[in-house]
This record gives C-alpha cells, structure tokens and sequence, in this order.
C-alpha cells in the first residue's frame, strides 16, 4: 500500500531504522538479517493443527487449546486497552480477519531448526549477533517506530574461529514472533513457550499499531501518527491499568530545570499552528536545532489533549484531530475545537507542564466478555490457507532482507497452497491467495485465473480485485488494435472490480491510482459514476498529492474548474511533497487564467 507521504516516510524510516540497527547487525565486514521462521514439518507428528475464529481474528495453532486461547485473547487485549487511549474510529479496518499462527515450543524443536538452517544455509551469515541498542529519542521527524518483528532468541552457528573459507557459516537465526503485512491483511507467527510460566501478554507493538493508523481513512496527519506512537511506546501495561511516566522534557537536567522554571522553557515553543503545519516548513525545521524541542512539545501537547483526567478536553480533541484529517491545522480550527485561540492553548500547555513532569497519567480499561473460541481440526483448506498467506509474506520479506533466499520461501509459499488444492480444495479464500502467490513469481496467466475465480465467488480480499484488475488493464492494452484505448465495456469491467476493492477494507491507495490510469485510457467521457470515484479517493486520502494533481486535470478538462480548484488547493495546504509542487503550481496557474 502506498501510502500518504508523512505516514509512508515514518514507516520507511522506522524499517530502515530497524534493518540498519537491529535487524541487520555487522560483524567481521558482514551483514545479515534474521530470517523469518521456516518450518520443516515433513509428515505432522504430534499435535495438529486446530482452528478458531472469533470476531476480527483467525487462529491456527499447534498448541494446546487452552494456550492457544489465552494467546488470541491477549491480541483482543492490545485492541481493548489501545481503543482506551485513542478510540477505534481512528484506526483503520481490515475486512480480513487477522491471522495468528501459535505454534507449540515443544514441537519446535533443535532438529527442526537444524534443518531449516541446511536448507537455508546456502550463503555466508552472521558470525555473532550483538543484542538490539536501546532506542534513541525520537521526534516528529526522525524513525520513531520501535523494532518489529520482535527479536528472537539466538541461534549460533560455529564459533568464528572454527569458520573456515570451505564451511557454509553458521545457522540462520530466526524469529520466534514476527508480524507480516499485506496492504489488506495482517498475519502473526508466534512460538509459544512450553512452560505455563513462560506465558506472556502479546500486546500491540509501535509498528502494528503503525500498520493499524497507516490503515485508516481519511489518512491522519503525519505529526499526530509520529507523535502517538512515539507515545505509545512509552506506555505501560499492567492487567487493566495502563501507565504513561512522568514527562521528560529533552532530558532529565532539562526536566529538573523545567520544574523550578517552566516560563524558559514556554519561551523555547514553535507556536502550535507552525508546530501541527503538515508544509514543507517541517523539513526546515528537521535541519535546524529546533527539531528535539519541537518532538518534546508534540510529545507534551497530545499527554495533555489524551489525558483522561479532562474527559471534555479530550471530546474537543477528537473533534479537532478528525477535522485535521481534511484540513490544514489553523486558527480557526483551534478556534472551533477548543473555543480557544492557538495561544491560548499554548497557554494551558504551559500550565500543564507543571503537573506533567511530576505526576504519571493513567487510563483504566475495563475489561468485557471474553470473546467465545470453539478450536476444532483445522481443515485442509483454513491449514494451507493461512500457513501459505504467511508464507508468501514471508517471501516477500527476504526479497528485501535476504534476496538469494526468496526463491526458497516462495517454492515453500506455492507448495504449501498446490497440495490442498492438488487434493481438491476450491475455497476461494486459498484460491486468493494462491492467485497472488502466482503474482509475487511472475506466472501472471495463472494469477489472473486464480483471481477471476475467488473474485466471482465474491471473496473478501481487496487486493484481489485491485491486483485482478491490475492485470486485465495491462492485458486490454497489449491489444495492438486498440492503440491504448480502452472500450467501454473494458472500461465498466474494469471500474466494476475496483469497485469491489473500494467497497472493503482498508481502503487502497492504489485502487484510485489504477482508476484514474483507467480514465486516462478510456476512449468514453467519465460518467458521473466514474467522477464521483475519483472523489471519493481524493477524500479518502486528502494527502495524497499525486491523486489531487491527476484528478484535478481531469476536472479541469471537463471544465469544472471549482472543483478542480479545490483539489489542487488542498493538497497544496496539507503538504505536497516535492514531486507534485510544480504539477500543483502549474494547475493553480491554469486555474488562475480561468478565474472569473
């Protein structure tokens, strides 16, 4: 999923944070990345594999099923105690339940890893792993996502002076949890310790939580996504009770300072208007020496506007940051969210500061029923389903991470699907899945019939109709007697599959891209169907200036200059990135002759 521009630069940023400091560590001029679990089953020993559904969420486990239950139900947890702080309507959905994968510690045992690791171990790795460094201070402007898939334990290979030039190197050291997304899907593997004491609660991680704001339509502003989730990973979780410490302003000498004095450190502060501002000033400010002080008053205004000591303070919050989705942050806004100026906010800021560096804030999350889990056989189908979509994923992972492994875990990926579907399976969830498995490697013929067949059945799997749709735009015109156009009925065929994809969630990005490339192609004048489309991807992602720029052209071909005026004038407001500013600039121009 493409993002909007601040979402996306503070994922990548976190990612490449990640790789760079924990993910991928040197040693003796060598550079590895851990690799994601593979599993070596062969014929099942053991316990098989059980299934469960329950709402949001799909379970496949080789564990106990009491074990398995209380894991599934820590993840309903992290939704329960994170809607605590910050309501669900400001995180998006998947219409595609999120798939956990417990896999017993017990039947995960040496040799397992040991033949993973000679399947894998086809190239020089890893002599020594050095443990993660803590994470540096973050701000609104730098990587603020905290590692994730999280570290697993250490699987050493020889020690570095019984390596020698004719050796393979050590063993590959794998995840024991890691998190894998899709653009319309979420997928989690976790071994689970044997022991009953070894349980541990599996609470939201920064980068799932990022996942779960990044979904979320229309997009959220990229300082209130850096700024919670630099909060986020601060909080402290205990049963019902979550705990965020007392405030540090920069560092504790500038906290102990900002206590006998806080009117020098008011005196510091970017006026919140420019601080919220989503314009290229925000690059401006990451080159100067106001970029740690402007991370510690975002840190501080949203402790302030989520503390549930003023619930009413709160409510106003949630008005505001909804109507910042669509708008620039302004007087105004201000102004109509908290019946006061930016200054006088600034003001009760200030005032707080006091309290915020002295006392913890506390969030009690009541805890409802627990969500019923009834665990049978997993059935052939929901088995290579879910362990096949987690495969692809992974897949998809090395690619970055390790490239010379990818064919491996794809031929694992496409292996794991074709035997139930060898055996008969039709379900056109695994025919879904199986199509973009066939995407990832290339073999578009088959994708595209896979995904005919699970789209007609109507499955709930956005990126099939978008990646179908994908396909058939690129299959229309290779037609040489068309010269690029498209025919009507290709083009209604076309905009019925996004369609599709549009009507579930998360809404896709991309979705709108193909559509507006569909336009541009098609030999018929956009209906007011086709028009009413494309509006509702510019609203759905305010801040994507690419979409702004290309549908604004189109109104302004058809003459409907007003609301071509309007695109191009939010997006210029909400922060273009550099790429667009002089197609937006050119628009405005263009627009500016046509005034009346």
């Amino acid at each position: 999923m493409r993002l909007p521009t601040g979402q996306r630069l503070l994922i990548a940023l976190g990612v490449a944070g990640w790789l760079a400091g924990g993910g991928a560590v040197a040693s003796r001029g060598e550079e590895i990345v851990r690799l994601p679990p593979y599993i070596v089953e062969g014929k099942l020993q053991g316990r098989p594999w059980r299934y469960a559904r329950f709402p949001g969420f799909e379970v496949l486990s080789r564990c106990a099923d009491s074990k398995s239950r209380a894991l599934a139900w820590s993840y309903d947890d992290a939704y329960r105690l994170a809607a605590a702080v910050l309501p669900r309507r400001f995180f998006g959905r998947f219409d595609v339940p999120t798939k956990l994968i417990f896999y017993s510690q017990s039947l995960w045992p040496a040799a397992l890893e040991e033949s993973a690791a000679e399947i894998l171990r086809s190239g020089p790795l890893l002599l020594d792993i050095k443990p993660r460094p803590p994470p540096g201070a973050p701000t609104p402007f730098d990587a603020i996502l905290a590692p994730d898939p999280l570290i697993s334990r250490q699987i050493y290979g020889p020690p570095p002076g019984e390596v020698s030039a004719t050796t393979f190197g050590p063993k590959p050291v794998f995840f024991e949890d890691m998190r894998l997304t899709d653009d319309d899907a979420i997928v989690i593997f976790t071994v689970a310790p044997a022991e009953n004491s070894g349980y541990y609660k599996t609470f939201l991680k920064p980068t799932f939580v990022a996942q779960l704001l990044a979904a979320r339509t229309p997009s959220l502003p990229s300082w209130f996504v850096a700024g919670f989730l630099d909060l986020y990973e601060r909080l402290e979780f205990a049963g019902d009770t979550i705990t965020l410490k007392p405030f540090v302003w920069l560092d504790p000498e500038h906290t102990e300072a900002a206590k006998h004095d806080p009117a020098a450190v008011v005196r510091t502060w970017l006026p919140l208007v420019e601080l919220l501002s989503e314009d290229s000033s925000a690059a401006t400010r990451c080159s100067t020496g106001t970029a740690a002080m402007a991370a510690a008053q975002l840190r501080l205004f949203l402790r302030w506007a989520l503390d549930p000591a003023d619930e009413k303070r709160r409510e106003a919050f949630w008005g505001f940051l909804e109507r910042a989705c669509n708008e620039p942050v302004s007087e105004q806004l201000f102004q109509a969210a908290f019946g006061a100026s930016s200054q006088e906010v600034a003001a009760n800021l200030a005032r707080y500061l006091r309290k915020a560096i002295r006392q913890p804030v506390t969030w009690n999350a009541s805890r409802g029923d627990r969500p019923a889990m009834k665990f049978a056989d997993a059935s052939r189908a929901d088995s290579a389903r879910i362990r096949g979509d987690w495969e692809r994923l992974q897949a998809a992972y090395v690619r970055e991470a390790k490239p010379e492994f990818v064919e491996t875990y794809r031929a694992k990926a496409r292996n794991t699907l074709e035997q139930a579907y060898d055996h008969g399976e039709r379900d056109p969830a695994l025919l879904a899945v199986l199509g973009l498995c066939e995407l990832d490697g290339g073999d578009t013929g088959q994708a595209e019939e896979l995904l005919t067949r699970a789209t007609r059945a109507g499955i709930v799997r956005p990126k099939a109709y978008l990646e179908l749709a994908r396909l058939k735009l690129a299959e229309f015109l290779g037609d040489p007697d068309r010269d690029g156009k498209l025919a009507p009925v290709q083009t209604a065929a076309l905009t019925q599959l996004l369609a599709s994809a549009r009507a579930q969630s998360p809404q896709i990005l991309e979705t709108y891209q193909l559509a507006l490339e569909i336009r541009e192609h098609s030999a018929a004048p956009p209906q007011p169907a086709d028009l009413a489309f494309l509006a509702g991807g510019a609203a759905a992602f305010p801040r994507s200036a690419e979409l702004a720029c290309r549908t604004a052209k189109i109104y302004l071909e058809l003459g409907r200059n007003d609301e071509a005026r309007a695109l191009v004038e939010k997006a210029t407001q909400l922060g273009a990135s550099d790429g667009y500013l002089h197609p937006l600039a050119d628009l405005r121009a263009r627009l500016a002759r046509r005034a009346p």
